[in-house]
């Protein structure tokens, strides 16, 4: 509830969404997923046609002894399918080279808040200087939607100072790895590893980000 004061380009800014737009898709919200505030572009309305990327880009954030990071935060998105529009998460560890880490593959309406979890640790796991990116655009000149409206953003991981688990170095080895094959139907094999045996518990969203 109070502005981290990010970079912002474009229609990007901080405050209280206003429940417009919604030409395709739904309205933006009228109040964050708590509080009032919200980051968002275009907090009056939709985004609009033919935009080049715009971007909210964090301060620096420091990951270091941070392991398995994984970005959580809640959305409220209206975006085209990708043949049209675009909408994106990314992750820097210089703020000049980006790793796309989500993007819209459909078509996105949101009418609630969702909470979304993205897997950076490819780019963050201890990593001094980190930035994170949400971008809106490039849009092509046809049907307009809400666009971002995000909130309550979160870095959870593992740390690897002070931990009677495990040492650092043993920490590392815990690895989800990618969905094989992907896209899949009808079925997928979903493989992890650990340092030792351990209970673990798997939650899988579907694309809008909805626990399956």
């Amino acid at each position: 509830d109070t502005d981290p004061g990010w970079t912002t380009e474009g229609d990007w800014a901080y405050g209280q969404p206003t429940g417009g737009g919604g030409q395709y898709g739904n309205p933006d919200p009228t109040s964050g997923h708590t509080g009032d505030n919200v980051y968002g572009y275009n907090l009056g309305g939709d985004y609009p046609n033919d935009l080049d990327e715009s971007h909210l880009t964090t301060a620096v954030i420091d990951c270091s002894n941070l392991y398995n990071t994984n970005l959580k935060f809640w959305r409220w998105l209206g975006v085209e399918t990708p043949d049209y529009d675009h909408a994106y998460v990314r992750a820097s560890t210089d703020g000049a080279s980006w790793v796309t880490v989500w993007e819209n593959t459909e078509e996105i309406t949101d009418s609630a808040w969702t909470q979304i979890g993205v897997d950076i640790s490819s780019v963050a796991d201890d990593q001094e200087t980190v930035y994170l990116r949400w971008t809106m655009g490039i849009t092509d000149g046809g049907w307009q939607y809400c666009g971002w409206n995000i909130d309550d953003i979160e870095l959870w991981g593992i740390s690897g100072e002070g931990s009677d688990v495990a040492e650092p170095e043993l920490i590392r080895d815990v690895r989800l790895y990618p969905v094989r094959p992907n896209p899949f139907n009808p079925t997928a094999n979903i493989a992890f590893s650990l340092p030792h045996h351990a209970e673990v518990e798997l939650a899988v969203y579907d694309v809008r980000g909805r626990l399956v």
